[in-house]
């Protein structure tokens, strides 16, 4: 039942934003997955504290930097328990927010991580919609 509503989930609210993003960027879904997950972890270096996390989180900045600049359309897999691990954390992230009245800037980032995980699980990018060309009346009557 969870792998249902997950696939549910999945294809009403996940999967239209990601195929846009691709359908605009003429990228892959393998290339927005390490783009998205590049930004995430770039934003969570940008609110990093303490010279530990500094160096653990621009590492993997840097990592997936270079993997999203090298290799950007070979196929990524996504695990179901990285995107189970995601879920609680992010909800986690949510009660603790609703508990002290303020929003945390952790939310951003775990949601750029689902969204680049959903990202890797799409087989294959629908065609973009066909193009309407626009019919240019002239006002010379040409």
């Amino acid at each position: 039942m969870l792998i249902r509503a997950e696939a549910w989930l999945a294809a009403r609210m996940f999967y239209p934003p990601i195929i846009l993003l691709c359908w605009v960027t003429r990228q892959t879904q393998y290339a927005v997955h390490r783009l998205l997950w590049f930004v995430s972890v770039l934003h969570m270096f940008y609110y990093s504290q303490g010279i530990a996390q500094h160096l653990v989180l621009g590492g993997l900045a840097t990592m997936h930097m270079l993997s999203a600049a090298t290799r950007p359309d070979v196929p990524a897999v996504s695990y179901g328990w990285i995107r189970g691990v995601l879920w609680v954390s992010l909800s986690l992230e949510i009660m603790v927010g609703l508990a002290l009245g303020a929003p945390s800037h952790v939310l951003v980032s775990w949601t750029l991580a689902l969204y680049a995980e959903y990202a890797a699980t799409i087989k294959t990018l629908p065609p973009p919609p066909a193009r309407r060309r626009r019919r240019v009346s002239s006002a010379l009557g040409a």
